[in-house]
């Protein structure tokens, strides 16, 4: 399963991740930042000081900190999952616009759990992917 939390700044965007951290929710999180000024997003890992460009036509980043990393010849991607076209540009258009994304690969178990962190923490909207 994957909870996507989608903020409109950084602070609420390290709320999240800290409130993951609390709850022991952040064993494979990822973090998407926008860069509105240069249209060219970039994605960390939650434990990872470094970014890379984000190409979601091809995949969002090589960094994610679990198996099934994006690599270029893979299907549209995202967390590990196979975005469709409409998911892929509603993402692509929220990081072109400075948006921010944290990323939770979780157990179905707790993915109720990981939405109440992230909507506490100021998520704008958190959205339930199926893997």
């Amino acid at each position: 399963m994957l909870v996507v939390g989608m903020f409109d700044d950084a602070d609420s965007l390290e709320e999240g991740l800290e409130r993951l951290t609390e709850a022991g929710l952040d064993e494979r999180v990822q973090r998407l930042e926008g860069a509105p000024t240069t249209g060219n997003p970039t994605a960390a890992g939650a434990s990872e000081g470094g970014a890379e460009p984000v190409d979601l036509a091809r995949g969002a980043g090589t960094t994610a900190p679990w198996p099934g990393q994006v690599r270029s010849s893979e299907p549209p991607m995202i967390g590990g999952r196979v975005l469709d076209d409409e998911e892929r540009e509603y993402y692509r258009r929220l990081l072109e616009d400075g948006g921010r994304l944290l990323l939770v690969e979780i157990d179905a178990a707790r993915a109720d759990e990981a939405e109440k962190v992230l909507d506490g923490a100021g998520a704008t909207r958190v959205a339930r992917h199926e893997r």
